[in-house]
Protein backbone atom coordinates (compact mmCIF):
# COMPACT_ATOMS: atom_id res chain seq x y z
CA UNK A 1 0.00 0.00 0.00
CA UNK A 2 1.49 3.50 -0.81
CA UNK A 3 0.81 5.26 2.39
CA UNK A 4 2.33 8.17 0.80
CA UNK A 5 -1.38 9.51 -1.15
CA UNK A 6 -2.03 9.97 2.85
CA UNK A 7 0.30 12.36 2.89
CA UNK A 8 -0.41 16.16 1.73
CA UNK A 9 0.92 19.46 2.77
CA UNK A 10 -1.45 20.25 5.10
CA UNK A 11 -0.99 17.19 6.94
CA UNK A 12 2.60 17.13 6.59
CA UNK A 13 2.80 20.59 8.67
CA UNK A 14 0.52 19.55 11.29
CA UNK A 15 2.60 16.29 11.64
CA UNK A 16 5.91 18.70 11.87
CA UNK A 17 4.67 20.95 14.50
CA UNK A 18 3.34 18.06 16.82
CA UNK A 19 6.64 16.66 16.09
CA UNK A 20 9.45 19.15 15.52
CA UNK A 21 7.93 22.25 17.38
CA UNK A 22 8.79 22.63 20.94
CA UNK A 23 5.50 21.71 21.97
CA UNK A 24 7.37 18.38 22.55
CA UNK A 25 9.45 18.94 25.73
CA UNK A 26 13.09 18.49 25.55
CA UNK A 27 14.35 19.63 28.56
CA UNK A 28 14.91 20.06 31.35
CA UNK A 29 15.23 16.53 31.96
CA UNK A 30 12.99 15.39 33.83
CA UNK A 31 10.18 16.33 31.68
CA UNK A 32 11.69 15.54 28.43
CA UNK A 33 9.53 14.23 26.10
CA UNK A 34 6.40 15.74 27.70
CA UNK A 35 3.74 17.57 25.73
CA UNK A 36 2.59 21.32 26.31
CA UNK A 37 -1.11 21.86 26.83
CA UNK A 38 -0.35 24.60 23.93
CA UNK A 39 1.43 27.46 23.10
CA UNK A 40 -0.26 31.35 23.87
CA UNK A 41 0.21 33.32 20.68
CA UNK A 42 -0.74 36.27 22.20
CA UNK A 43 2.00 35.93 24.91
CA UNK A 44 4.54 33.94 22.19
CA UNK A 45 5.05 31.48 25.16
CA UNK A 46 4.24 27.64 25.52
CA UNK A 47 1.91 26.71 28.53
CA UNK A 48 2.16 24.18 30.96
CA UNK A 49 3.21 20.66 30.77
CA UNK A 50 -0.08 18.72 30.24
CA UNK A 51 0.37 14.92 31.29
CA UNK A 52 -3.10 13.94 29.27
CA UNK A 53 -2.31 15.26 26.32
CA UNK A 54 1.05 13.82 26.83
CA UNK A 55 -1.17 10.36 26.81
CA UNK A 56 -3.00 11.15 23.61
CA UNK A 57 0.80 12.21 22.39
CA UNK A 58 1.70 8.11 22.31
CA UNK A 59 -1.63 7.03 20.32
CA UNK A 60 -1.16 10.09 17.81
CA UNK A 61 2.49 8.39 17.02
CA UNK A 62 1.51 4.85 17.25
CA UNK A 63 -1.51 5.86 14.91
CA UNK A 64 1.22 7.71 12.76
CA UNK A 65 3.25 4.64 12.38
CA UNK A 66 0.42 2.34 11.17
CA UNK A 67 -0.52 4.82 8.79
CA UNK A 68 2.94 5.72 7.74
CA UNK A 69 5.06 2.85 8.97
CA UNK A 70 7.84 5.01 9.99
CA UNK A 71 9.81 3.60 12.83
CA UNK A 72 10.27 7.35 14.07
CA UNK A 73 7.11 7.65 14.94
CA UNK A 74 7.21 4.70 17.14
CA UNK A 75 10.40 6.22 18.59
CA UNK A 76 8.20 8.94 19.99
CA UNK A 77 5.78 7.08 21.33
CA UNK A 78 8.31 4.96 23.20
CA UNK A 79 10.27 7.84 24.64
CA UNK A 80 6.66 9.81 25.53
CA UNK A 81 5.99 6.66 27.52
CA UNK A 82 9.34 6.88 29.26
CA UNK A 83 8.61 9.96 30.19
CA UNK A 84 5.22 9.22 31.95
CA UNK A 85 6.14 5.85 33.41
CA UNK A 86 8.82 8.36 35.34
CA UNK A 87 5.82 10.16 37.02
CA UNK A 88 3.69 7.22 37.65
CA UNK A 89 2.63 7.56 41.55
CA UNK A 90 4.77 3.72 42.04
CA UNK A 91 4.04 4.41 46.09
CA UNK A 92 1.58 1.23 47.26
CA UNK A 93 0.69 2.77 50.34
CA UNK A 94 -0.73 6.02 48.40
CA UNK A 95 -4.37 6.73 47.89
CA UNK A 96 -2.76 7.87 44.17
CA UNK A 97 -0.83 4.94 43.56
CA UNK A 98 -1.00 3.78 39.85
CA UNK A 99 -1.61 7.41 38.91
CA UNK A 100 -0.52 10.31 36.61
CA UNK A 101 -0.91 13.85 38.44
CA UNK A 102 -2.44 16.91 36.14
CA UNK A 103 0.64 18.57 35.05
CA UNK A 104 3.82 20.69 35.62
CA UNK A 105 2.29 24.18 36.20
CA UNK A 106 4.17 27.51 34.89
CA UNK A 107 6.11 29.29 35.93
CA UNK A 108 8.59 26.88 37.74
CA UNK A 109 7.24 24.01 36.54
CA UNK A 110 5.44 23.09 40.00
CA UNK A 111 3.67 19.77 40.19
CA UNK A 112 0.16 19.75 41.04
CA UNK A 113 -1.86 18.36 43.39
CA UNK A 114 -4.63 17.30 41.63
CA UNK A 115 -5.27 13.66 39.85
CA UNK A 116 -8.09 14.10 37.12
CA UNK A 117 -10.05 10.84 36.35
CA UNK A 118 -9.89 11.79 32.38
CA UNK A 119 -6.41 12.23 32.53
CA UNK A 120 -5.47 8.83 33.60
CA UNK A 121 -7.65 6.88 31.23
CA UNK A 122 -6.09 8.99 28.32
CA UNK A 123 -2.60 7.84 29.51
CA UNK A 124 -4.56 4.51 29.89
CA UNK A 125 -4.97 3.89 26.06
CA UNK A 126 -1.97 5.94 25.49
CA UNK A 127 0.35 2.87 27.03
CA UNK A 128 -1.87 0.18 25.87
CA UNK A 129 -2.04 1.08 22.29
CA UNK A 130 1.66 1.18 22.26
CA UNK A 131 1.67 -2.18 24.63
CA UNK A 132 -0.01 -3.94 21.22
CA UNK A 133 2.59 -2.74 18.77
CA UNK A 134 5.82 -3.63 21.34
CA UNK A 135 4.33 -6.18 23.75
CA UNK A 136 6.57 -4.42 26.24
CA UNK A 137 4.81 -5.93 29.73
CA UNK A 138 5.95 -2.99 31.65
CA UNK A 139 3.51 -0.86 30.04
CA UNK A 140 0.65 -3.17 30.50
CA UNK A 141 1.14 -3.51 34.31
CA UNK A 142 1.32 0.54 34.84
CA UNK A 143 -2.18 0.82 32.35
CA UNK A 144 -3.60 -1.79 35.24
CA UNK A 145 -2.39 0.16 37.50
CA UNK A 146 -3.72 3.40 36.62
CA UNK A 147 -6.67 1.42 35.80
CA UNK A 148 -7.78 0.38 39.23
CA UNK A 149 -7.14 3.82 40.31
CA UNK A 150 -9.44 5.31 37.62
CA UNK A 151 -12.42 2.98 39.16
CA UNK A 152 -11.60 3.74 42.75
CA UNK A 153 -13.14 6.91 41.11
CA UNK A 154 -16.62 5.75 40.64
CA UNK A 155 -18.87 8.19 42.62
CA UNK A 156 -20.20 6.78 45.56
CA UNK A 157 -24.03 7.40 44.14
CA UNK A 158 -22.78 3.98 42.69
CA UNK A 159 -25.16 5.26 39.05
CA UNK A 160 -21.92 4.75 36.78
CA UNK A 161 -20.94 8.25 37.05
CA UNK A 162 -17.38 9.60 38.68
CA UNK A 163 -15.60 12.09 40.60
CA UNK A 164 -14.17 14.06 38.64
CA UNK A 165 -10.59 14.06 40.20
CA UNK A 166 -8.88 13.68 43.01
CA UNK A 167 -7.18 16.70 45.63
CA UNK A 168 -4.15 15.75 47.12
CA UNK A 169 -4.08 18.67 49.06
CA UNK A 170 -6.99 18.49 50.77
CA UNK A 171 -7.82 14.65 50.49
CA UNK A 172 -10.81 14.43 48.83
CA UNK A 173 -12.88 13.83 45.52
CA UNK A 174 -14.95 16.51 44.74
CA UNK A 175 -15.74 19.31 41.85
CA UNK A 176 -18.97 20.21 42.11
CA UNK A 177 -19.20 22.16 39.34
CA UNK A 178 -21.96 22.76 36.28
CA UNK A 179 -18.48 22.65 34.53
CA UNK A 180 -17.96 19.99 31.48
CA UNK A 181 -15.29 18.52 33.55
CA UNK A 182 -17.20 18.46 36.59
CA UNK A 183 -17.68 15.42 38.94
CA UNK A 184 -20.43 13.21 37.05
CA UNK A 185 -19.81 14.24 33.59
CA UNK A 186 -20.21 12.46 30.16
CA UNK A 187 -16.73 13.46 29.23
CA UNK A 188 -15.94 10.06 31.79
CA UNK A 189 -18.23 7.75 29.14
CA UNK A 190 -14.67 8.03 26.55
CA UNK A 191 -13.22 5.88 29.20
CA UNK A 192 -14.77 2.99 27.23
CA UNK A 193 -11.84 2.92 24.93
CA UNK A 194 -8.81 2.18 27.50
CA UNK A 195 -11.15 0.09 30.03
CA UNK A 196 -12.08 -2.20 26.88
CA UNK A 197 -9.03 -2.48 25.56
CA UNK A 198 -7.41 -3.20 28.70
CA UNK A 199 -10.69 -6.02 29.10
CA UNK A 200 -9.78 -7.39 25.75
CA UNK A 201 -6.13 -8.03 26.50
CA UNK A 202 -6.31 -9.03 30.28
CA UNK A 203 -10.16 -10.39 30.46
CA UNK A 204 -10.55 -9.03 33.84
CA UNK A 205 -14.42 -8.03 33.90
CA UNK A 206 -13.85 -5.47 36.47
CA UNK A 207 -12.45 -3.35 33.21
CA UNK A 208 -15.50 -3.93 30.52
CA UNK A 209 -18.06 -3.56 33.75
CA UNK A 210 -16.52 -0.28 34.20
CA UNK A 211 -17.05 0.85 30.70
CA UNK A 212 -20.66 -0.15 30.41
CA UNK A 213 -21.69 1.53 33.67
CA UNK A 214 -20.09 4.69 32.44
CA UNK A 215 -21.83 4.28 29.02
CA UNK A 216 -24.79 3.64 30.70
CA UNK A 217 -24.61 6.68 32.89
CA UNK A 218 -23.73 9.30 30.17
CA UNK A 219 -26.54 7.95 28.20
CA UNK A 220 -28.96 8.93 31.05
CA UNK A 221 -27.71 12.70 30.00
CA UNK A 222 -29.11 11.96 26.21
CA UNK A 223 -32.31 13.91 25.24
CA UNK A 224 -34.06 12.99 22.38
CA UNK A 225 -32.90 15.50 20.06
CA UNK A 226 -29.98 13.85 20.25
CA UNK A 227 -27.80 16.33 22.49
CA UNK A 228 -26.11 15.36 25.97
CA UNK A 229 -25.66 17.53 28.80
CA UNK A 230 -22.35 18.37 29.85
CA UNK A 231 -23.16 16.93 33.22
CA UNK A 232 -25.39 16.42 36.02
CA UNK A 233 -26.67 19.70 36.48
CA UNK A 234 -27.49 19.99 32.88
CA UNK A 235 -26.84 23.74 31.83
CA UNK A 236 -25.31 23.53 28.42
CA UNK A 237 -24.13 20.96 26.46
CA UNK A 238 -20.24 21.52 25.88
CA UNK A 239 -20.14 20.31 21.92
CA UNK A 240 -16.16 18.86 22.80
CA UNK A 241 -17.85 16.55 25.65
CA UNK A 242 -20.31 15.10 23.53
CA UNK A 243 -18.01 14.11 20.81
CA UNK A 244 -15.89 12.62 24.16
CA UNK A 245 -18.51 9.92 24.95
CA UNK A 246 -19.94 9.11 21.24
CA UNK A 247 -15.60 8.05 20.98
CA UNK A 248 -16.86 5.84 23.90
CA UNK A 249 -19.92 4.62 22.94
CA UNK A 250 -18.39 4.17 19.14
CA UNK A 251 -15.67 1.71 20.20
CA UNK A 252 -17.49 -0.57 22.84
CA UNK A 253 -20.24 -1.04 19.42
CA UNK A 254 -17.23 -1.61 17.96
CA UNK A 255 -16.20 -4.18 20.73
CA UNK A 256 -19.53 -5.34 22.25
CA UNK A 257 -21.95 -4.74 19.23
CA UNK A 258 -24.89 -3.07 21.57
CA UNK A 259 -27.30 -1.50 19.50
CA UNK A 260 -28.14 1.12 21.96
CA UNK A 261 -24.77 2.49 21.62
CA UNK A 262 -24.59 2.73 17.63
CA UNK A 263 -28.53 5.04 18.23
CA UNK A 264 -27.32 7.15 20.63
CA UNK A 265 -24.76 8.01 18.48
CA UNK A 266 -26.62 8.40 15.32
CA UNK A 267 -28.58 10.35 17.28
CA UNK A 268 -25.79 12.86 18.15
CA UNK A 269 -24.61 12.91 14.92
CA UNK A 270 -27.97 14.19 13.99
CA UNK A 271 -28.26 17.03 16.30
CA UNK A 272 -24.44 18.17 15.43
CA UNK A 273 -25.83 17.99 11.81
CA UNK A 274 -29.32 20.29 12.27
CA UNK A 275 -27.18 22.85 14.31
CA UNK A 276 -24.41 22.93 12.42
CA UNK A 277 -23.30 26.07 11.02
CA UNK A 278 -23.07 26.92 7.43
CA UNK A 279 -18.71 27.01 7.56
CA UNK A 280 -19.23 23.19 8.34
CA UNK A 281 -18.09 24.20 12.38
CA UNK A 282 -19.96 23.03 15.23
CA UNK A 283 -20.77 25.70 17.98
CA UNK A 284 -18.22 25.28 21.06
CA UNK A 285 -21.60 25.52 23.12
CA UNK A 286 -25.33 24.69 22.63
CA UNK A 287 -28.93 24.98 24.76
CA UNK A 288 -26.97 27.31 27.21
CA UNK A 289 -29.16 27.86 30.64
CA UNK A 290 -25.95 30.30 31.96
CA UNK A 291 -28.03 33.72 30.93
CA UNK A 292 -24.23 36.09 30.80
CA UNK A 293 -22.48 33.33 28.81
CA UNK A 294 -25.56 32.72 26.72
CA UNK A 295 -25.72 36.45 25.86
CA UNK A 296 -22.07 37.06 25.24
CA UNK A 297 -22.18 33.72 22.61
CA UNK A 298 -25.28 35.12 20.69
CA UNK A 299 -23.19 37.92 19.84
CA UNK A 300 -20.20 36.25 19.60
CA UNK A 301 -20.29 32.43 18.93
CA UNK A 302 -17.59 30.28 19.05
CA UNK A 303 -16.80 27.64 16.48
CA UNK A 304 -14.60 24.86 18.35
CA UNK A 305 -12.37 23.16 16.08
CA UNK A 306 -11.56 20.26 18.48
CA UNK A 307 -15.19 19.13 18.19
CA UNK A 308 -15.42 19.60 14.72
CA UNK A 309 -12.54 17.23 14.18
CA UNK A 310 -13.73 14.73 16.67
CA UNK A 311 -17.25 14.92 14.29
CA UNK A 312 -15.39 14.31 11.55
CA UNK A 313 -13.92 11.01 13.02
CA UNK A 314 -17.27 9.96 14.25
CA UNK A 315 -19.00 10.10 10.93
CA UNK A 316 -16.02 8.31 9.25
CA UNK A 317 -15.83 5.97 11.54
CA UNK A 318 -19.71 5.37 11.01
CA UNK A 319 -19.16 5.00 7.54
CA UNK A 320 -16.68 2.07 8.29
CA UNK A 321 -18.88 0.12 10.86
CA UNK A 322 -22.05 1.20 8.26
CA UNK A 323 -19.74 0.04 5.66
CA UNK A 324 -21.69 2.99 3.89
CA UNK A 325 -19.47 5.47 1.92
CA UNK A 326 -22.43 7.99 1.02
CA UNK A 327 -22.79 8.49 5.19
CA UNK A 328 -20.00 11.27 4.36
CA UNK A 329 -21.94 13.21 1.90
CA UNK A 330 -24.95 13.07 4.34
CA UNK A 331 -23.07 14.53 7.46
CA UNK A 332 -21.04 17.48 5.22
CA UNK A 333 -17.95 16.26 5.67
CA UNK A 334 -16.35 18.29 2.91
CA UNK A 335 -17.57 21.72 4.53
CA UNK A 336 -16.28 20.46 7.51
CA UNK A 337 -13.08 19.76 6.64
CA UNK A 338 -12.84 23.13 4.98
CA UNK A 339 -13.26 24.58 7.93
CA UNK A 340 -10.52 23.02 9.32
CA UNK A 341 -7.85 23.38 6.73
CA UNK A 342 -9.23 27.49 6.65
CA UNK A 343 -8.23 27.70 10.17
CA UNK A 344 -4.58 25.76 9.82
CA UNK A 345 -1.85 28.48 10.69
CA UNK A 346 0.12 29.18 7.75
CA UNK A 347 3.16 31.11 9.26
CA UNK A 348 6.18 28.97 8.11
CA UNK A 349 8.91 31.84 9.46
CA UNK A 350 7.00 30.90 12.80
CA UNK A 351 7.55 27.42 13.93
CA UNK A 352 6.01 27.86 16.89
CA UNK A 353 2.58 27.96 15.44
CA UNK A 354 2.99 27.04 11.69
CA UNK A 355 1.02 23.68 10.94
CA UNK A 356 -0.59 24.01 13.52
CA UNK A 357 -5.01 23.92 14.36
CA UNK A 358 -6.80 27.63 16.15
CA UNK A 359 -8.63 26.09 18.95
CA UNK A 360 -11.62 28.53 18.50
CA UNK A 361 -12.88 31.13 16.26
CA UNK A 362 -15.57 33.80 16.27
CA UNK A 363 -16.58 35.86 12.79
CA UNK A 364 -19.11 38.49 12.87
CA UNK A 365 -19.52 41.70 11.28
CA UNK A 366 -16.00 41.24 9.65
CA UNK A 367 -14.20 41.03 13.16
CA UNK A 368 -12.41 37.62 13.85
CA UNK A 369 -11.41 36.63 16.71
CA UNK A 370 -9.62 33.47 18.02
CA UNK A 371 -8.79 32.06 21.02
CA UNK A 372 -5.43 32.74 22.57
CA UNK A 373 -3.86 29.25 23.45
CA UNK A 374 -3.51 27.33 20.26
CA UNK A 375 -4.26 24.03 22.08
CA UNK A 376 -2.36 21.07 21.58
CA UNK A 377 -5.22 18.55 21.12
CA UNK A 378 -6.87 20.29 18.69
CA UNK A 379 -4.14 19.47 16.53
CA UNK A 380 -3.96 15.44 17.52
CA UNK A 381 -7.47 15.16 16.67
CA UNK A 382 -7.48 16.85 13.52
CA UNK A 383 -4.54 15.26 12.28
CA UNK A 384 -6.33 11.82 12.48
CA UNK A 385 -9.67 13.53 11.02
CA UNK A 386 -7.68 15.16 8.07
CA UNK A 387 -6.21 11.88 7.50
CA UNK A 388 -8.91 9.90 7.39
CA UNK A 389 -11.02 11.80 5.41
CA UNK A 390 -7.83 11.62 2.71
CA UNK A 391 -8.18 7.56 3.19
CA UNK A 392 -11.70 8.45 2.63
CA UNK A 393 -11.06 9.75 -1.24
CA UNK A 394 -9.16 6.43 -1.83
CA UNK A 395 -11.11 4.05 -3.72
CA UNK A 396 -8.88 0.90 -2.63
CA UNK A 397 -10.38 -0.03 0.68
CA UNK A 398 -8.43 -2.09 2.84
CA UNK A 399 -7.70 -3.29 6.40
CA UNK A 400 -5.00 -0.76 6.78
CA UNK A 401 -8.15 1.69 5.10
CA UNK A 402 -10.17 0.91 8.74
CA UNK A 403 -7.37 1.94 11.39
CA UNK A 404 -10.24 4.70 12.06
CA UNK A 405 -12.29 1.94 13.94
CA UNK A 406 -9.44 -0.17 16.23
CA UNK A 407 -7.13 3.57 16.51
CA UNK A 408 -9.54 6.14 17.38
CA UNK A 409 -7.91 8.45 20.66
Amino acid sequence: MDTKKYLNKDISSLINWLSNSDILNKEPKHIAHSVNNGYNWIKHKYSYVYNEITGYAISTYIYLYKVYDEPKYLNLAKQISTYLLSIQDKNPNSKTVGAFFYAFQQPNLEQSNLYYCFDNFIIIQGLIDLYEVTEDRNLLDAAQITADFVLSMSHTINDGSYWARYDKNNDKFDFPTAKFSGDRGILHGKMAIAMLKLWNITKKEKYKRGAIEALDFALTLQESDGSFWANINKKYVFSHAQCYVCEGLAYAYYVLKDEKYLTAIKKSLNFFLRNMRSDGSLLHIYKDQILWRNFIFSIFPYSALDATAQYIRLVIFLSKIENDAKIIDKYLLDNSVNFLLTNQIKQPQNKNINGALWHKVSKRAGITIKSPIISTWVSQFGLQALIEYEKCKCSDETKENNLIIENLY
